[in-house]
């Protein structure tokens, strides 16, 4: 939930048709505006990147390369890394993996910090999980 892969407009998380959502649609809408802070976050990160790429190559006389899209969980992971912590993430996957090496070679600005910390909720959000079965 605080990666942004689920949120408001997609509260399965990008998952098939007919799985019902992890968590609570208020939960969801607490967390929209740090989703959205993230998202725009990303966006800038991808701006600045592809600027780097761009100026790199132009010194290195070469065509500048797409550098990776980057993912709310990536700017989430790199938030947690600019406040002090060590981000722990869970990898079960290739693609969580793939999330998790693509922090590398990058971290978020002071401007960027300033965005998502803005966006923080006043209070602590119950981030409480929908039970999978009522009935056992």
């Amino acid at each position: 939930i605080g990666s942004g892969l689920c949120n408001v407009q997609d509260p399965t998380g990008g998952a098939k048709f007919g799985v019902s959502p992890k968590w609570r649609f208020r939960a969801l809408r607490e967390l929209a505006p740090i989703h959205d802070a993230m998202n725009q976050v990303a966006s800038m990160v991808d701006a600045r990147r592809a600027d780097d790429d761009r100026e790199k190559a132009k010194a290195q006389n070469r065509d500048a390369a797409k550098p990776a899209k980057v993912e709310p969980a990536q700017v989430a992971l790199q938030w947690v890394a600019a406040k002090g912590a060590v981000p722990m993430p869970a990898v079960k996957t290739r693609g969580h993996a793939s999330v998790v090496l693509g922090c590398q070679g990058w971290a978020l600005t002071a401007d960027e910090v300033a965005i998502l910390d803005a966006a923080l909720p006043a209070g602590v959000p119950s981030f409480t999980r929908k039970r999978a079965n009522a009935c056992g």
